[in-house]
């Protein structure tokens, strides 16, 4: 979390200056076929990104868990106020991780035009713990622009689902916003838990 809130003071100090590139050079988002999660395979899905990234590596529920983070983000939106940022830096952020080489989570984030990754939050707190449905969940925010299972997940069979945007909202200038949600449910798709984030990204 640290390192996400550096490279955004980063992108906000580089918009003032004009054009400007943050990242390791751009990258593709791979289609939804190439991650599955507990199927695809880290050769497969780093060479369909095709960039260049950051590695970190930790433990949790017993297993290394490597994830590779991808960011690009650029100076186009900032004097006009084109695309879904409106007056920021405009770009996308993807992050993968494996355990034994298979692909166990990933989240994708965009402020573009073409593939925004903005939701209702508000809709978000009406999610209904121990009654709703994943797919409920899905019917309500849309296709979510992340997800994970065990053992970067806590809950072995359920999984979850993450929602991911940051960038700006509102007039041309633009109110600066980030909102981050993870929706828990257990093996049978039953929401368990719910965690919201949002605030000004530093």
């Amino acid at each position: 979390m640290k390192k996400a809130k550096v490279w955004w003071a980063l992108a906000l100090a580089g918009a003032v200056g004009g054009c400007y590139t943050i990242g390791g050079g751009d990258f593709v988002r791979p289609p939804q076929d190439q991650l599955q999660l507990g199927r695809s395979s880290d050769r497969n899905v780093l060479a369909a990104i095709n960039g260049t990234g950051t590695i970190t590596r930790v433990q949790r529920n017993g297993a290394t868990i490597e994830c590779h983070k991808f960011l690009n983000y650029g100076g186009e939106g900032w004097a006009i106020g084109r695309g879904s940022l409106a007056g920021g830096s405009v770009g996308h952020e993807l992050s993968v991780c494996f355990t034994s080489g298979v692909l166990v989570g990933y989240v994708y984030s965009s402020n573009r035009s073409a593939d925004a990754t903005n939701f209702d939050v508000d809709k978000a707190r009406t999610i209904e713990k121990g009654r709703m449905t994943g797919g409920q969940v899905i019917a309500l925010l849309g296709k979510p622009s992340g997800s994970a299972i065990y053992p970067l997940a806590d809950n072995r069979g359920g999984g979850e689902l993450r929602y991911s945007f940051t960038g700006f909202e509102g007039t041309v200038v633009g109110n600066r916003v980030s909102k981050d949600v993870t929706v828990v449910v257990d093996a049978n798709d039953i929401v368990t838990d719910v965690q919201i984030k949002t605030g000004k990204p530093e």
